[in-house]
């Protein structure tokens, strides 16, 4: 495995581990296996844009469309074309999809002061 190849691993198995911290504020697993599959596809499709040498954007691009077939293949499977490629009517229903979660985020986001004042000694503070 070349040097790319073992830190696309890496860093995706350190995603993986890090989401596992939010295990606990979860009824169930179902968020973790969606998300892991996430962050493979979203590896899996960096990975694929490092065999040949690609402008930076094409990288960004692929590594997007991949994670929207992925998102598309696990919510809205019955609205694509041949169960794989996104329609208009699906990607609509992820859109909508993505601003529902937004707005529960949102909602349900714990308080917390706009600015926090309190620094270690030593470094200097915004005006609050």
């Amino acid at each position: 495995m070349t040097l790319n190849g073992r830190m696309t691993v890496t860093t995706a198995v350190a995603c993986v581990l890090v989401s596992t911290v939010l295990l606990p504020l979860f009824t169930n697993a179902l968020w973790f296996v969606i998300g892991a599959g996430a962050v493979i596809a979203v590896a899996g499709a960096g990975a694929l844009t490092r065999l040949r040498t690609l402008p930076v954007s094409v990288c960004l691009a692929a590594s997007v469309v991949g994670l929207l077939l992925y998102l598309n293949l696990i919510f809205e499977v019955r609205h694509s074309l041949l169960l794989v490629i996104p329609t208009p009517g699906s990607l609509s229903r992820l859109w909508h999809l993505a601003g529902t979660g937004l707005h529960d985020a949102n909602r349900y986001a714990p308080p917390a002061p706009a600015c926090c004042c309190s620094r270690p000694a030593g470094w200097a503070s915004p005006p609050c």
